[in-house]
């Protein structure tokens, strides 16, 4: 008997959000229990001319699933950077 077997499971994805939004900075902070994310579409300038970064969205993580997310993102580079297209949603 093969202990080692492993069963698939089929996952559907469900969006509840229809839009996208851009993100092209991100900044990356560690608490004692999890990781958070902020992301911004960029620095802008204030009223008074200082520069800001807006923030329009947070995510915090487990320390597990952040690191499966950073491996996800490896995978993805990596299939990007030989030519590969990444697999589709």
């Amino acid at each position: 008997m093969n202990t080692n077997t492993k069963e698939k499971t089929e996952i559907r994805v469900k969006f509840d959000v229809s839009e996208a939004l851009y993100a092209s900075q991100a900044l990356v902070q560690a608490g004692a229990e999890e990781v958070i994310l902020d992301f911004s579409s960029g620095i802008i300038s204030d009223a008074t001319g200082a520069k800001v970064m807006p923030i329009h969205t947070r995510i915090a993580m487990s320390y597990a699933a952040a690191r499966r997310l950073s491996s996800a993102l490896n995978q993805t580079f990596q299939r990007l950077e030989e030519g590969k297209s990444a697999p589709s949603n």
